[in-house]
This record gives C-alpha cells, sequence and structure tokens, in this order.
C-alpha cells in the first residue's frame, strides 16, 4: 500500500512534467514562429522605412528653400502664416498677363470679323461678369482651408466631386496646351523658323514643372514679379504698333463684317466671342481657393473678393483689348498679315516688334516663357 502511495504521486509528477514540458515546448514552438513572422515584418518595415527616410533627406533639404510638403488635406488654422493679402491679387495679374490671354482678345476680329469697337465692348462687359464667380470663390479658401476641389465635396458629395475634378483635369490640361502651344511658336519665332515646335513645348512645360512642384511659397513669388517685365514688354508692343492699329473696315473688307452684312449674323458673331470670353475667364473659378488657403480663418472676405477681382480684370481686360487691336494692325500692314499667316500669334508678335531688330528676341522670349505662369497654378 505505501509503495502504491508512493508510486502514485510519482507518476503524477511525471505526468505533470511531461504535461508542463509540452506546454514548454508549445511556447518555445510559438515564440519561434511568432519570432519569424516578426523578423519578416521587420525586414519589410526596415526597407520602407529606408524609403521613408530617403525621401525625408530630401524633404529637410529643400526645407530650407519652403518647399511645400503639404498634399490636398486641410490647413489646420494654426499652420495658416501667410499675411500678404495682396498675394491674392497679385497671383492673378501673374497667371494671367499671357499670349492666351492676348489671344483670346485676337479672335474678335480675326475669327468673328468683329470691328474694333465691338470687341472692345464684349472684351469688357463679359469679362466684368466672369470674374465675380472667381472673387466669390476665392473666399472659401481662408473660410475652409481647403482647394476648391476638395471643398466641392460639400455640395456635390465625393461622386460627384470626382466628376467635376476629372472635368477640371480637362480644361486645365487644354489651357496648358495653348498656352505651351503658343509659347512654342514665339520661341519658333526667335530661332527664325528654326526650333520646331515640339522643342518648344518641351522647353515651357519642364520649366512649368519645376516651378509647380515647389509648391504654395513659389508659385506666388513667381507670379508676384513674373509679370512686371510682361508688362513693360506689351507696352513696348502698343506703342510701336499702335499707328497700324484701326477700326475701319474698308481697307480689307473680307477681313470684317460689311455694313450691309447680317445683321443676325453679327449677333450670332458677338455672343460666340463673348461666350468665348466668359468661358476663359470664369474657369479660374475651380482654382480660385487654392492659393488663398494659408491665410488666417478670420480673413476680410470682402478684401479677399476684391482684390481677386480686381487683379483679374485689370490683367485680362487691357491685354485682351491689346490682341484685338494689334490683330486690325494686319489690315494695313501686309507684312503683319504674311506673319500672322505662317506662324499665327507668334509670327505677329515678332512682326509687330520688327522694328526693334535683335531686341524683338529677348522680348519675344520674355512673352513665350510668360506662359509659365498660367501652366504652374
Amino acid at each position: 500500500m505505501q509503495n502504491n502511495h508512493r508510486i502514485e504521486p510519482m507518476s503524477t509528477d511525471i505526468s505533470s512534467t511531461y504535461n508542463q514540458s509540452g506546454i514548454q515546448l508549445n511556447y518555445i514552438r510559438t515564440i519561434d514562429d511568432n519570432h519569424k513572422i516578426s523578423t519578416d515584418a521587420s525586414l519589410s518595415d526596415v526597407k520602407y522605412n529606408s524609403i521613408t527616410n530617403y525621401f525625408q533627406k530630401i524633404f529637410n533639404q529643400c526645407h530650407c528653400l519652403h518647399v511645400e510638403k503639404r498634399g490636398i488635406e486641410r490647413i489646420l488654422p494654426e499652420d495658416r502664416t501667410d499675411l500678404r493679402i495682396m498675394n491674392t491679387s497679385m497671383i492673378w495679374v501673374g497667371a494671367n498677363m499671357i499670349i492666351p490671354t492676348f489671344t483670346v482678345g485676337m479672335l474678335g476680329p480675326a475669327v468673328f470679323k468683329l470691328d474694333l469697337y465691338t470687341s472692345f465692348v464684349i472684351i469688357i462687359i463679359f469679362n466684368l461678369l466672369a470674374f465675380i464667380p472667381v472673387g466669390i470663390m476665392a473666399c472659401f479658401g481662408p473660410a475652409s482651408g481647403l482647394r476648391t476641389m476638395i471643398f466641392s465635396r460639400y455640395s456635390w458629395g465625393y461622386y460627384g466631386a470626382s466628376i467635376v475634378s476629372i472635368l477640371n483635369v480637362i480644361v486645365a490640361l487644354g489651357w496648358a496646351a495653348v498656352s505651351s502651344i503658343t509659347g512654342a511658336q514665339t520661341l519658333r519665332v526667335v530661332f527664325d523658323d528654326l526650333l520646331p515646335v515640339a522643342v518648344g513645348i518641351i522647353i515651357i512645360s519642364v520649366v512649368s514643372m519645376i516651378v509647380s512642384f515647389v509648391g504654395y511659397n513659389w508659385i506666388h513669388i513667381y507670379e508676384r514679379y513674373a509679370w512686371i517685365p510682361i508688362v513693360i514688354a506689351y507696352c513696348i508692343l502698343a506703342g510701336i504698333g499702335a499707328k497700324y492699329f484701326t477700326h475701319s473696315q474698308t481697307v480689307f473688307p473680307d477681313e470684317t463684317i460689311s455694313n450691309n452684312g447680317s445683321h443676325y449674323q453679327k449677333i450670332i458673331y458677338i455672343i460666340n466671342f463673348g461666350a468665348i470670353c466668359l468661358g476663359g475667364s470664369i474657369g479660374w473659378s475651380s482654382f480660385a481657393a487654392d492659393y488663398n488657403t494659408y491665410f488666417p480663418q478670420d480673413t476680410n472676405q470682402l478684401k479677399i473678393f476684391l482684390l481677386t477681382y480686381i487683379g483679374n480684370i485689370i490683367s485680362v481686360i487691357p491685354l485682351q483689348l491689346l490682341g484685338a487691336a494689334v490683330y486690325t494692325g494686319t489690315y494695313r500692314n501686309s507684312k503683319w498679315a504674311d506673319a500672322y499667316k505662317n506662324d499665327n500669334v507668334g509670327g505677329l508678335l515678332g512682326a509687330s516688334l520688327s522694328p526693334l531688330g535683335g531686341f524683338r528676341k529677348f522680348l519675344l522670349i520674355l512673352f513665350a516663357l510668360s506662359t509659365v505662369a498660367c501652366n504652374i497654378p
């Protein structure tokens, strides 16, 4: 009995030890599996962290240049440090002082055969109307801290805003193409038609990408000063070419609507030209809030509206008026007409500046590179 009594605890101890060993073995095996999993995970983390650290080093090196690192997320109130409210106006002056704006004004007499004064009236009225919604949309930047297309989710919803964003991308690509092509045509004139248009497009596109990638601060700096030499160049153009500007429709009757022409047809042309002026200007509405997001949330919205509105009209209207006036010079100057026929707007600019000799090439380069200011927003 005693032996049996002694044996049972021993067997119990052995069984217990075995069970404990089994548990310990399973535990060790589990730890080993987890170690393998954690080792694999740590390797992937190392790869991810190395890539992240690489880009972080690049960002840190660019920090001294004030390159914008933020994407489409909301700008928090504590991060809104831009107090230069005049930037609201200057960015639009720079973005509009470009060849495509000049070209839109030319369409009145060139395509729709309207006389100079009629073109002037249409340009003024339709642009004054077009920039009202642009000024209104600009007010949402400081109020929300969001880009225009992101803010549109509140009224359109996610999928509705996605459709609008796709349309906006198409519009932006269209204007970028117009800007790049007209700039390339002007560069072609600089190099006496030896530079292919495709190469000119690449040059303008690369410069535009460099400026646009550095973000908010540098775009504002570029737009704040880029317009100054362009305005001077256009003033020189107006001074040299003014003697050829004309309202007369009698020099080349086929270039404008005759006095005995259909009034109905003229109304159609007026509406079409007005729609182009309106559409070209109102298109900035989809970008208007983007470059006000770093202003404090309590920024006066009336100031934002007025500065946006004024910045647009003082740049677009005079340049479109000049475009219409310069084209009428083709009625009285056959060299201008031939240049426009051969090289479009670039040829017309080159011919109108021909009295300047070699200096005209410098001005043409300024005109060509001015299109960068339109591409970067």
